[in-house]
């Protein structure tokens, strides 16, 4: 019961650190007495001297007790504790041992506030937050004073030059951009949810991995370089004289490409795919799309074909699945059985093979015999 009571008294502690934000005087705290009372003289002995045991007396800090008389058929005229109250700060600190944590948190406030007064409604909505990052505070308020006069929009959040690590901005950011929107709303917008978007800074580019499957064209244009990675807007630039491109969903696919004239080979990273939907010269060439025989790569197929209508698949069809029936292994998870309106009538066929098994067949267990026997008829 003692520890009930405790409890409650841990939960009380973040209104009270409220109250210090708001400059408020301690508020009397009240709980309510012993709800189950004791049915034996020793549970009832046992439990008087837990109350007891915290009770302000004899100059001793604690807690304030309000007995009431109470009758028990089995006990008979006993007294119980009705109320327990706790009247003063120290009391509160001392009953739950916070003295130490309320003694920073003051320190902490007190700088924060003459620091930035406006911080003020963020602080009373969490105030946990001033203990949580008591060691960080100096380079937070460097990091915010920085970005409150300074513009960033040609800047990557780690290459932004305040007084801390280039991590720390990226490991904090979820606070700063708390803190920037409660000091300057009007330019830092309640609807933003990053940070990188509130200040207009750049973004890491997703860099797709590519390879050349013409040698003369990589002499041509990258020195021989055959192996390549750009982010898809530079790719939207290129004047490379392709005629093909191939989407591999796995990274292993890339290298077991033959050579073939005119033609680019693409990692398209499963989920990043839709990076990829906006290049202008794809419309003017033949897309081949390779994907895992499982209902991600067709989900993948099916997406693709809503930005490029024409594309064309490799080994997604029955035929395939026929040939490598050793290489069919359950999903880990069931199918859920999407409505894929972009694939052609062979496709469908095999998706559904695959969707009536459960079964899947990924990019890396085909033959390569048979990789290779496919590609040069196609």
């Amino acid at each position: 019961m003692e520890q009930s009571y405790l409890s409650q008294l841990e939960k009380q502690y973040k209104r009270y650190l409220q109250n210090l934000v708001e400059g408020k005087n301690f508020e009397t705290i009240i709980l309510r007495g012993g709800k189950n009372k004791p049915n034996t003289t020793v549970e009832l002995h046992d439990q008087i001297v837990l109350f007891q045991k915290n009770e302000k007396r004899d100059g001793r800090l604690g807690w304030t007790i309000q007995w009431e008389d109470w009758f028990s058929k089995r006990l008979g005229q006993q007294k119980w504790p009705s109320q327990i109250n706790i009247g003063a700060e120290d009391d509160l600190l001392f009953l739950i041992g916070k003295k130490k944590h309320s003694d920073e948190f003051k320190v902490l406030l007190a700088s924060l506030l003459q620091w930035q007064p406006n911080l003020q409604p963020l602080l009373l909505l969490r105030p946990e937050l001033i203990h949580e990052h008591k060691n960080d505070w100096a380079q937070i308020i460097a990091v915010v004073d920085y970005l409150l006069i300074n513009e960033t929009t040609d800047l990557f959040i780690r290459s932004i030059p305040v007084p801390a690590h280039t991590k720390f901005i990226q490991q904090k950011k979820t606070l700063l951009l708390a803190i920037l929107k409660t000091l300057k709303p009007e330019r830092f917008s309640a609807e933003h949810t990053e940070l990188e978007t509130a200040l207009g800074i750049k973004r890491k580019p997703h860099l797709f991995l590519m390879r050349l499957l013409d040698q003369a064209l990589s002499n041509k244009h990258f020195s021989g370089i055959e192996y390549f990675a750009i982010p898809p807007d530079h790719l939207s630039r290129q004047n490379w004289g392709i005629q093909q491109v191939i989407f591999v969903e796995n990274e292993t696919n890339l290298y077991l490409l033959p050579a073939i004239s005119g033609t680019l080979a693409i990692f398209s990273s499963g989920k990043a795919l839709h990076l990829l939907k906006d290049i202008s010269f794809f419309h003017t060439v033949t897309i081949y799309y390779w994907g895992d025989l499982d209902e991600e790569g067709f989900k993948m197929l099916h997406d693709i074909r809503g930005y490029y209508p024409d594309v064309r698949s490799l080994f997604m069809d029955k035929r395939t699945i026929d040939f490598h029936k050793e290489e069919l292994h359950l999903q880990p998870y069931a199918y859920k059985k999407y409505s894929l309106g972009h694939l052609t009538h062979v496709e469908q066929e095999a998706y559904e093979l695959l969707t009536g098994c459960n079964g899947r067949i990924e990019q890396e267990r085909l033959r390569q015999d048979y990789v290779m026997e496919q590609l040069n008829a196609v």
